[in-house]
């Protein structure tokens, strides 16, 4: 998707301040957004929804995000979809449980507006294309969007 104005980016996070502050950056930034505040949304938007992206907190309804990523990953048209997994942490152990279950990127809270806008642009058009060339040289199925963790981390003071 190379687009923006045409991308559909569902942002899932249970705290109603990040998400709005999310939601609010990318639509002044072009983008068409759905909001979630638990995973029953979530679901429902992944369902109804044509998607480009995924931006998912860690914890949803008091439980892992990567449940919410995992039900997501599960609807028919979503198993390629590139997703953002946000983390107030930056433990090894949750990045990689996170990137093992597709999410490509790891974006630490509080989210930059700038790091944000820069991975959700990385992540529209790159992660498509890999895509595409391995379905082209049908080299095989992909069964996630090919991950690329990438983990960035903002100034402590840098508030969305």
């Amino acid at each position: 998707m190379n687009n923006k104005h045409l991308a559909t980016i569902l942002v899932i996070d249970p705290d109603s301040l990040a998400l709005t502050a999310i939601s609010a950056t990318l639509h002044a930034a072009g983008y068409s957004v759905s909001i979630a505040q638990d995973a029953n949304a979530a679901l429902q938007a992944a369902q109804t929804e044509l998607l480009d992206l995924v931006i998912c907190d860690e914890r949803v309804d008091d439980s892992d995000g990567v449940e919410t990523i995992m039900s997501i990953r599960s609807q028919k048209n979503c198993w390629d979809i590139p997703i953002m997994y946000l983390s107030r942490h930056q433990a090894v152990d949750v990045i990689h449980r996170s990137h093992d279950f597709g999410a490509a990127y790891h974006l630490r809270k509080p989210v930059d507006p700038q790091a944000l806008l820069d991975l959700v642009d990385t992540a529209l058009w790159q992660l498509p294309l890999i895509n595409e060339q391995v379905r082209q040289q049908k080299l095989r199925q992909p069964h996630f969007a090919i991950p690329v963790a990438r983990v960035v981390d903002q100034p402590a003071g840098a508030l969305l």
